[in-house]
């Protein structure tokens, strides 16, 4: 709609222009990583107890590796507008 006319401005989530939008059209949005409508954290949640407990601090762990080795900003850092 935005490229035929018919609308002015378009508000979507950010990933879904990245992934489905040409790099030449999603260059030619005027966009502001900095200044979102809105910002969400994602959580797990479960029950506590010892095998969910283990399991989370195994995906905490796997988390901080990744973002000190690099590893999560090459996946998911041109998506989300990841900053450590």
């Amino acid at each position: 709609m935005l490229k035929l006319g018919r609308v002015e401005v378009f508000a979507d989530y950010y990933l879904d222009l990245s992934l489905n939008l040409p790099p030449e059209e999603l260059a030619s949005l005027n966009y502001d990583p900095t200044n979102p409508i809105a910002s969400v954290e994602d959580h797990i949640l479960c029950h506590s107890t010892p095998k969910n407990i283990r399991f989370i601090n195994q995906v905490n762990k796997i988390i901080h590796d990744m973002k000190r080795d690099g590893r999560l900003i090459t996946i998911i850092g041109n998506y989300y507008g990841y900053k450590d």
